[in-house]
């Protein structure tokens, strides 16, 4: 057994902005939860020094390390110092397994329990430093890799079919209600592209004066959905565990990661949501954040937005989606300290939303789509819990490989 002091350096080489192509700067804020990567080009650069980082680094940030954001750098560049940058010492550890040895859920437990701080824990570098490790020999050690990437790729794999999936329906409501290309090809004779002759006989072949589809308005969102707040139950009734009579309490961090799944005592006064139902985060740096796929009762951070017509509400979840409907939310929730909106502030909101018989189509076509997008999110679910469950035993030589390749392949 060796200490991670033993494994690692912690790099403090500061750089300034000059140093570094801006768009390789992280920070806690662009290190996606639950080991979902990082979004480049998501945060400002600050005017001082920043920490160095280097290919085959791993970045761990260090502000509630329970929401596992832990990434293996693939390339050069400056951090936020609220992320910590572990340097293997490739002697003894492989970069991979140094990443693997960093997510295991009994590391991220020991981090979250030694970490400093209430309301903004940050992990204690010593007490990370002095975690026990079994390192076995650089060859064991890929050889434990190559299993555990197995997993991985085929995480990404569905992360990236769900964000392909997410595309075509933005693309589809685009082209049908902000674009108008069906009208816009019926206009100049024209048949539009990959449409059945039914679905593009509902559409005009003409605009009118002002450019819209003839026989279109823009009319206020609100004519088409209404919005339901969640309630609050109080802290001291939470639960971390599923018991009997307990309700999972959805908050609008549950759909950034699974790290803090909280339950309450299940009450007729709770508002409840569905896989399918399209929820908004209403306050703070969440506003305007829509959500959907989990089960329970919602708290006020979120809003349910429910529409008029119950086959509609794949057109609302593209309108809640769509860069418009963000950019206005943003808007007029930055009037206040406590950003946010209300009913009157979604029935302001106009845009253009066809006929009945359209919205019908539009539905037909995406809702296999959010089926198949489910299914993903439980697969995913399923690996990364199979994963975690075998990253101790795994990394530890608790665990043969033949017992790692019979459950693959019962998910496989």
């Amino acid at each position: 057994m060796r200490t991670l002091s033993e494994l690692v350096t912690i790099e403090s080489t500061k750089i300034l902005p000059n140093e570094f192509a801006a768009e390789e700067y992280i920070s806690t804020d662009n290190m996606v939860s639950d080991l979902g990567g990082i979004k480049f080009g998501k945060s400002n650069v600050p005017n001082g020094k920043s920490t160095k980082y280097s290919v085959g680094d791993v970045l761990f940030s260090n502000i509630r390390t329970y929401f596992r954001k832990v990434w293996l750098s693939d390339r050069a560049g400056a951090c936020s110092n609220d992320v910590l940058v572990f340097r293997p010492i490739e002697a003894l550890v492989t970069p991979q397994f140094l990443y693997y040895t960093l997510i295991r859920p009994d590391f991220t437990a020991y981090s979250a329990r030694t970490s400093r701080g209430a309301k903004m824990p940050r992990g204690d570098k010593s007490a990370m430093l002095d975690f026990q490790i079994h390192v076995p020999e650089l060859e064991e050690q890929c050889r434990i890799v190559s299993i555990l990437e197995v997993f991985d790729s085929k995480i990404q794999l569905d992360r990236d079919m769900f964000q392909t999936l997410n595309a075509i329906a933005g693309e589809l409501y685009t082209s049908w209600f902000v674009n108008f290309d069906p009208v816009q090809s019926k206009s100049s004779g024209g048949i539009p592209d990959f449409m059945d002759s039914d679905t593009a006989s509902l559409f005009p072949a003409s605009f009118d004066g002002e450019g819209l589809p003839d026989g279109w308005t823009k009319d206020s969102i609100a004519h088409y959905m209404h919005i339901k707040g969640g309630t609050q139950p109080p802290k001291s009734s939470f639960l971390y565990k599923e018991e009997a009579g307990y309700i999972r309490l959805v908050q609008i961090r549950d759909y950034e990661s699974d790290s803090k799944i909280t339950f309450v005592r299940d009450s007729s006064s709770l508002r409840r949501c569905g896989p399918f139902d399209v929820m908004i985060g209403r306050y703070g740096a969440s506003v305007g954040r829509v959500g959907w796929g989990l089960s329970g009762a919602y708290n006020v951070a979120l809003v349910k937005a429910e529409p008029h017509r119950p086959s509609d509400q794949e057109f609302i979840r593209a309108v809640c989606n769509c860069d418009e409907f963000q950019q206005y939310i943003q808007s007029i929730s930055g009037r206040s300290a406590q950003a946010g909106f209300n009913k009157s502030d979604i029935a302001a909101f106009l845009t253009c939303c066809g006929t009945d018989a359209i919205r019908d189509a539009f539905s037909s076509v995406i809702r296999p789509l959010r089926e198949r997008q489910l299914q993903l999110m439980d697969e995913i679910r399923t690996l990364e819990a199979l994963r975690d469950a075998l990253l101790p035993p795994l990394l530890s030589g608790g665990i043969s490989f033949d017992d790692i390749k019979k459950q693959f392949k019962e998910v496989a």
